[in-house]
């Protein structure tokens, strides 16, 4: 975390104009200002650094994100903060509260304070109201970004008191400790939390917390086609899938990049359908998927009907640790869900069981969308709405267009072709792992390093070896004390030696003369030509 050079007041000031937005939610053009290139996947202070003025910051079109005050308490719970910044936070953060606007992003800035404050009471010590403010938090994300039916452990019934919460000293992860200290104070009510909602908030206390350090185990990158048709105006935009260690196991969005963005019920729904068909893999890992993402300053809100199956495929590729082709994506819908979406999130699934159906408006989309300099070759469509681009698009080469009517099908066709990587990478793997062997055996036994290994070379016989520097019989300059004569060596003379050897007859003799000419010991350069002008 970088502080040295940070301006306090620069902070300041971006915590204020974010808090000025968040209330003023009445006004639907504020919108634009919670939806900027920096939304809190990258440090704060470094925004900070990189445009110091408010007039630095509008030149480059980089507004703050939504999750500045996340950032700023972080920052602020530091030793480097002055004492004055979590009282300036509070104030802040107690005017976002008491503005009410009727909007679902105006609940979730209200979820991103709750939490805040939550991550400064527990650096106060103060538990009741760090069970307060999780509480309120967590009913909101609930509400709007739960992405699975499976909820938490259950609280004891007869639970503690917040002030008397007994934390479990086995749990060396701050946030986690906070978390079940407040489960077992039935801060959450009788049936906890859903698993995303807890993973929300935990992601979110480490960060405040200043202990976010899952450990990455596979990780993928899809490209979803938007298409906004207010605007008319289409893009590519990728999403990182990641299976990270966490103390739950569960699917959730990632409130650093989501921010307040709205995540419609279709999205939602397709990520728990996915997240049904790699769960096994999460389960037996204990990991957690998240799911993080850059939106564009117009895009409020993302729907999902037509990139829930990429989200899924991605998922249980990214679970099962194998590779996405980068070069493909895909646009459709998943059908005849309304009978699965009833059934319980621990039941398995199969992507097979999951069937796919048209989009409107593809021709529009994918013209408005995809651009050749993404390289992106290949698009997945529903088989109706390939033969819907095939017959409006005759003799077009790219994108590339295949059919499809099942979710496996979409999960075989954006991994194959990864025969070759994955013979590369065990070949660069065995010949990592020989190298290490080779560095701990030079480390144990030199002698018996050099008996195994015998590195063979081979030099050309008419190689030209560039020697000595040329050294002149005489120079005009003289000793004034001795009456011998100095020699002059000319940078640009050197002699030349040039390798014999037959490599026919024997391919070793170029390289012994070669040794030869450089090991054998020699007159030293001056007596040398001494001797010569004697």
């Amino acid at each position: 975390m970088t502080s040295g050079h940070t301006n306090p007041r620069r902070l300041n000031e971006l915590l204020v104009t974010a808090a000025n937005t968040w209330v003023d939610l009445g006004n639907s053009t504020v919108w634009t200002d919670l939806f900027g290139n920096w939304r809190g996947t990258n440090d704060l202070l470094n925004f900070a650094l990189d445009f110091p003025t408010q007039e630095s910051q509008d030149t480059a079109k980089a507004l703050p994100g939504c999750v500045v005050i996340v950032e700023y308490a972080r920052w602020a719970l530091t030793a480097a903060a002055p004492a004055d910044a979590l009282s300036l936070l509070v104030q802040h953060a107690n005017r976002i509260l008491e503005s009410s606007p009727d909007s679902r992003r105006a609940d979730l800035v209200h979820a991103f304070t709750f939490t805040v404050l939550a991550g400064v009471a527990a650096g106060k010590k103060d538990f009741p109201s760090c069970s307060e403010h999780l509480k309120e938090a967590a009913i909101l994300f609930d509400r709007h970004w739960a992405l699975t039916d499976l909820w938490t452990a259950l609280s004891p019934d007869s639970p503690l008191a917040a002030d008397g919460v007994n934390f479990n000293s086995d749990i060396k992860d701050p946030a986690h400790c906070m978390l079940d200290g407040m489960e077992h104070c039935g801060t959450f009510g009788t049936s906890g939390v859903t698993v995303s909602t807890w993973l929300v908030l935990h992601r979110l206390l480490s960060r405040i917390l200043g202990s976010d350090n899952q450990g990455n185990i596979s990780n993928n990158e899809i490209k979803m086609l938007l298409y906004d048709r207010n605007n008319r105006h289409g893009q590519i935009t990728q999403a990182v899938l990641e299976m990270v260690k966490a103390p739950r196991v569960g699917a959730y969005l990632d409130p650093l990049s989501f921010g307040v963005c709205r995540v419609l019920p279709s999205m939602r729904n397709s990520i728990r359908l996915g997240f049904r068909c790699c769960r096994p893999d999460t389960v037996a890992q204990q990991a957690a998927m998240r799911i993080s993402t850059s939106l564009s300053v117009t895009l409020g809100s993302l729907s999902g009907g037509s990139a829930g199956p990429l989200f899924a495929a991605g998922m249980i590729v990214t679970a099962k640790q194998q590779q996405l082709d980068s070069t493909r994506s895909a646009t459709c819908s998943f059908g005849g869900t309304a009978t699965l979406l009833h059934q319980p999130d621990g039941m398995p699934l199969e992507a097979a069981d999951l069937q796919l159906k048209p989009v409107a408006g593809i021709v529009r989309k994918i013209n408005e969308a995809w651009q050749v300099r993404n390289r992106l070759g290949e698009i997945f469509l529903h088989e109706d709405d390939a033969a819907v681009w095939k017959i409006a698009n005759p003799g077009r080469q790219q994108p590339s267009v295949t059919g499809i009517t099942t979710l496996d099908q979409l999960v075989a066709g954006m991994t194959q072709n990864q025969i070759l990587d994955h013979e590369i990478g065990r070949h660069a793997e065995e010949a990592h792992a020989e190298w290490d062997r080779v560095r701990m055996a030079i480390r144990e036994d030199t002698q018996s390093t050099y008996k195994d290994h015998r590195f063979d070379c081979y030099v050309e016989p008419s190689l030209r070896i560039e020697g000595p520097p040329k050294l002149s019989e005489k120079t005009d300059n003289q000793s004034p004390d001795s009456g011998s004569e100095q020699l002059q060596v000319h940078d640009r003379e050197r002699e030349e030696f040039v390798v014999p050897g037959d490599p026919g007859a024997d391919k070793d003799k170029p390289l012994l003369h070669l040794l030869e000419f450089y090991l054998v010991p020699k007159v030293s350069p001056a007596s040398d030509a001494r001797e010569e002008l004697a």
